[in-house]
């Protein structure tokens, strides 16, 4: 099958879970025998290129990826998508972009393409719901609604009305082969790690109070925080300010093999965001028999269960969300159980491998199916 995936970024070597899960998904599509073009926004003067033998090309007006897209850009790019697609054909089209609604649904209806519209999150803003509700109605009958968490999922049934045989929940996986093939000591006593953006909704300036906080009763407590974003330096003067250098540690980026390293020596993961899509490096974590602990959102309720193999908190608790780190740090045997039983989950739920092969089994439901009416 030829697919052609819509999203509005590609920056290789995101730490967004979306753009992993669609990157992931589309290298192990051409694994499979299958061709994958990815469209995205121009935010450089590169038009296409090829990386694990998917195609990616950058259409409509160059836009840098950390500035607001205004009205105009979105406009263009929308215009960009129909002129490709209008121009080539595809066995499937999975839209993940608000972007790219009204051209592929317009396509796909006088085309009979089959489209997958993929749906993250449906609780971040209310203009974001209007436009998940046009992009739903405005797809062709024989078009798949993916979600990947069973909250949004809920959320797609209830307030929106859509039979759930449309629905399929495919959560994001992880790539436990690769995983494991990362070596690393035991875990080091009293070790943090929190991945993620450096923003204001995921709450690091709580984190890094609590080891403020904490250091007294646990001298050796270090905490490696991995990310980007506007937070940085807020953070930086929290941390010079309160002489916490030799207790955290910052990093604008990690490979790939450091960054599992870390999450391997790690006692926990610790995510006090208020707001989470899915929550990826949860589920990464755990692959690496690391329990967590975070913010009680959705898509953290999603992976985390509570005293499970990790720690669920209220939003904004800060002194629970410290309980709770201290708790687990002086409890190895705790830490053991829970990362033992978080990696079993992962392993029946989470495994990239087997959700890429329920994809394209979908996929070939929904392109028969299409060809089936077509006859």
């Amino acid at each position: 099958m030829k697919f052609c995936i819509i999203i509005d970024f590609f920056v290789p070597n995101s730490y967004s879970s979306g753009q992993k899960r669609y990157f992931e998904l589309a290298k192990r599509l051409v694994q499979h025998g299958h061709s994958v073009d990815i469209l995205s926004m121009r935010h450089d003067d590169n038009s296409h290129s090829v990386i694990d033998g998917v195609n990616i090309y950058y259409l409509g007006p160059n836009i840098l990826s950390k500035d607001p897209v205004n009205r105009t850009n979105r406009v263009k790019y929308a215009h960009a998508i129909y002129d490709w697609i209008r121009k080539h054909e595809y066995d499937i089209i999975d839209t993940q972009s608000s972007l790219s609604m009204i051209p592929v649904s317009f396509i796909s209806k006088h085309s009979n393409t089959p489209v997958i519209n993929t749906v993250y999150d449906t609780s971040f803003k209310e203009d974001r719901l209007s436009g998940i509700k046009k992009h739903l109605y405005l797809s062709n009958p024989y078009s798949q609604i993916l979600t990947v968490t069973n909250s949004t999922m809920h959320v797609l049934v209830e307030d929106y009305d859509i039979n759930d045989d449309r629905i399929i929940n495919t959560p994001i996986g992880v790539d436990l082969k690769y995983i494991d093939s990362i070596t690393s000591p035991s875990k080091k006593e009293h070790r943090i790690i929190y991945v993620g953006k450096l923003v204001e909704y995921k709450h690091v300036d709580h984190l890094v109070k609590i080891i403020n906080d904490l250091k007294e009763n646990i001298p050796d407590i270090h905490l490696v925080i991995v990310g980007r974003g506007i937070e940085r330096e807020s953070l930086e003067n929290y941390i010079r300010d309160n002489r916490l250098e030799d207790y955290i540690e910052i990093f604008d980026d990690l490979s790939k093999d450091e960054l599992f390293y870390q999450m391997k020596i790690a006692n926990c993961l610790v995510l006090p965001s208020t707001h989470e899509m899915f929550g990826l490096v949860l589920t990464e974590a755990h692959a690496c028999y690391t329990p967590t602990i975070a913010y009680d959102t959705p898509g953290a309720r999603n992976i985390v269960k509570d005293n499970v193999n990790g720690f669920l908190v209220a939003p904004g608790d800060i002194e629970s969300l410290e309980d709770k780190i201290e708790y687990l740090l002086e409890n190895s045997d705790v830490c053991r159980q829970l990362g033992m039983q978080a990696r079993m989950n992962v392993e029946d739920n989470y495994d990239i491998d087997k959700i890429v092969l329920k994809y394209i089994n979908q996929a070939s439901k929904l392109l028969n199916c299409t060809k089936h009416s077509i006859r």
